[in-house]
């Protein structure tokens, strides 16, 4: 792997399946990738121990195993970030030299396998698998990077092994907030007058994991219906439009937001946010010269003919998963 793992030492390798071989690196930011293995012991009751309960041996209760890590989000090579946190996708084209690939969200997460490496010693891997993605946040700072920061749990972990040989691409095109060409909330233009300062969308997949006899390990990952989608819009608007956004929250009106990214080199990201109601208002306030800065605190739902959530890439990589 050499020199693709950068000076991190780490890297991330994923799998579009339960237990398959890693064909996606990631490089995440230093310092937000972790392996979060947890084992509950529980130390036997009891009085025939020479000296006291404290020599009776422990017992593995359960055995549970977490990866998170941060990632720069991209145009092209990445799209198995937003399958495993949203579950589905659907691929069409070529038109020309461009696929369209159209992310949305199932219940129940896409299965990943997850392989951490350590470095690029011999033996500097540890793979999970049958993960699913427990909880995401893609965050588009004021002139930023788009950043997406996942966190999966996993079935089981395997022991260090030889990484798989995966390296980094090197021709990934980087999604910035500078790049924005459409962001509407209610149908109106929001970059229109430079207001918005920031946006922050988070899902949560409302994971169970089930155990059973027979493994102290969970038998099975699977999501609920009770995931959430939520999204944080801050913005500096006029008095007007303040009490506008309230107006919204009271009637309980439903809008949707639509932010489309485009690079210089044509591809496209447009993330949609749907069945949203506008949450947390404050209270009327009167005129005012200066800006005044608000966040819109979004809360989404599926409606009867759209997902809460769609996130729509467009590039020339046919697969929508590839690296």
């Amino acid at each position: 792997m050499g020199s693709s793992i950068r000076a991190n030492g780490l890297a991330v390798l994923l799998g579009d399946g339960s237990s398959v071989t890693p064909t996606c690196f990631v490089d995440p930011l230093p310092g937000s990738l972790s392996v979060d293995a947890a084992y509950a012991y529980e130390q036997r009751e009891g009085y025939a121990a020479a000296k006291g309960m404290q020599t009776h041996p422990r017992d593995l209760l359960t055995a549970t195993f977490a990866v998170p890590f941060q990632s720069y989000v991209y145009y092209d090579g990445l799209g198995i970030l937003f399958k495993s946190a949203l579950g589905d996708v659907a691929t069409t084209g070529p038109s020309g030299s461009d696929y369209t690939h159209t992310y949305s969200k199932l219940n129940d997460p896409a299965a990943t396998t997850v392989e951490v490496v350590y470095s690029d010693d011999l033996a500097n891997s540890r793979t999970m698998t049958g993960a699913r993605c427990a909880s995401w946040t893609i965050e588009c700072p004021l002139n930023e990077r788009v950043r997406m920061s996942l966190s999966y749990l996993g079935l089981n972990l395997a022991a260090e092994t030889t990484h798989t040989a995966l390296s980094d691409r090197t021709d990934r095109v980087i999604v910035h907030t500078n790049e924005c060409t459409v962001l509407t909330l209610n149908a109106v233009d929001l970059l229109a007058t430079g207001t918005v300062r920031g946006l922050t969308i988070t899902g949560e997949n409302a994971l169970e994991a089930r155990y059973g006899f027979g493994s102290a390990k969970p038998n099975a990952i699977y999501g609920t219906s009770n995931g959430t989608i939520t999204a944080t819009l801050t913005v500096h608007v006029d008095s007007d439009t303040y009490n506008d956004y309230r107006t919204l929250h009271e009637a309980g009106t439903e809008v949707t937001l639509v932010a489309t990214f485009t690079a210089a080199s044509g591809e496209t990201m447009t993330i949609t946010l749907r069945g949203a109601i506008v949450g947390e208002p404050a209270e009327p306030i009167g005129a005012d010269r200066g800006a005044i800065e608000l966040s819109i605190n979004l809360k989404c739902r599926q409606t009867a003919s759209a997902d809460a959530i769609t996130v729509v890439v467009v590039n020339e990589v046919s697969s929508a998963v590839a690296n």
